[in-house]
């Protein structure tokens, strides 16, 4: 699934330009989403070919902060000094203002958060994300709730739903 990140500026960014650590920071996303949150996943001919992360409402301001250390600390390890500082606020209090400020305060918290959405590139276009978005936006159409996410790409922001 890390090809489907390949040339990605904003996760070249987040790991301080050395795409051999992305690894790590995907690993800590996926896990943040097992965690805390629903994790929604495609397959086909027995491979996985695509998932979505979720985290509900309310849930990430109640994270353990040890354990979610814990999580992302073979990713934090790997960067470099600089590099850990523009993660740290880039991914937390300038990220978190950026969200609030378009979709009013404590929108990343009081709403589904989409937090990585993946599908193999030899897989996009077949409706695969929109397959794993379906089962959420439904729960969240049926309970009076709101979605929201971020994209590193303009690509990603069209998602057809019937």
């Amino acid at each position: 699934m890390t090809a489907a990140m390949d040339g990605d500026v904003a996760m070249r960014a987040l790991c301080g330009g050395d795409m051999s650590i992305f690894p790590h920071l995907a690993r800590a996303m996926i896990q943040e989403g097992i965690i805390w949150g629903e994790f929604w996943t495609a397959e086909q001919d027995g491979g996985l070919v695509g998932f979505l992360a979720w985290t509900p409402p309310g849930v990430e301001p109640n994270m353990p902060k040890e354990e979610r250390a814990k999580v992302n600390a073979p990713f934090v390890d790997a960067l470099s000094e600089e590099g850990k500082a523009y993660t740290h606020g880039a991914m937390g209090k300038n990220f978190h203002e950026f969200v609030d400020s378009y979709i009013g305060g404590g929108g990343k918290h009081s709403g589904w958060w989409l937090r990585t959405a993946m599908v193999r590139p030899d897989k996009q276009g077949q409706g695969i994300a929109r397959k794993l978005f379906e089962p959420v936006h439904n729960k969240v159409l049926t309970r009076g709730e709101h979605i929201g996410c971020s994209t590193t790409a303009a690509r990603n922001v069209r998602l057809r739903l019937p």
